[in-house]
């Protein structure tokens, strides 16, 4: 670029300047009217999570609820309390069911029927299997693994 390309560049560039300067500070005032209308309501960003999740509490209490004032000393009692919800997620856990016979009884109940004769899995732990291995893709090693890391 020459020096005469760079005069006529940089004569655009202020009068381009000048006209958008107006307009930037008309922006910057209507963004600090909606920033104060902000913060006085807040407005959830995304929709609330399903009410048919099981939700488990956590509170959160404070260890000294008495007022730090020695004339009136009493507990305060609680103005409102704030909320935030997370969602956590329980990855699958191997457990064992054990059935006991009673001992000493000439009478015995019959046995649960069992999928695999004398085998150990359950229904759903063959269930979950099949459609780890077909539905998803899943091959045995890589469920080995995951299965590994779990217990």
């Amino acid at each position: 670029m020459n020096a005469e390309q760079r005069l006529l560049f940089e004569e655009t560039l202020a009068k381009d300047e000048a006209s958008l300067l107006p307009l930037l500070k008309g922006a910057e005032g209507e963004a600090r009217a909606s920033s104060n209308d902000d913060k006085t309501e807040r407005k959830p960003r995304r929709k609330p999570l399903p009410e048919d999740f099981r939700r488990v509490a956590h509170h959160h209490e404070p260890e000294n609820t008495n007022c730090p004032s020695v004339e009136y000393g009493k507990p305060m009692p609680p103005v409102g309390e704030d909320i935030s919800e997370r969602l956590y997620i329980v990855p699958a856990a191997f457990f064992v069911h054990r059935h006991i016979a009673a001992p000493n009884v000439i009478v015995q109940e019959t046995a649960v029927v069992q999928i695999i004769d004398g085998g150990m899995p359950a229904a759903g732990l063959i269930a979950h299997t099949v459609v780890n291995h077909f539905g998803d893709r899943l091959p045995y090693y890589q469920m080995e693994l995951r299965a590994a890391r779990t217990a």
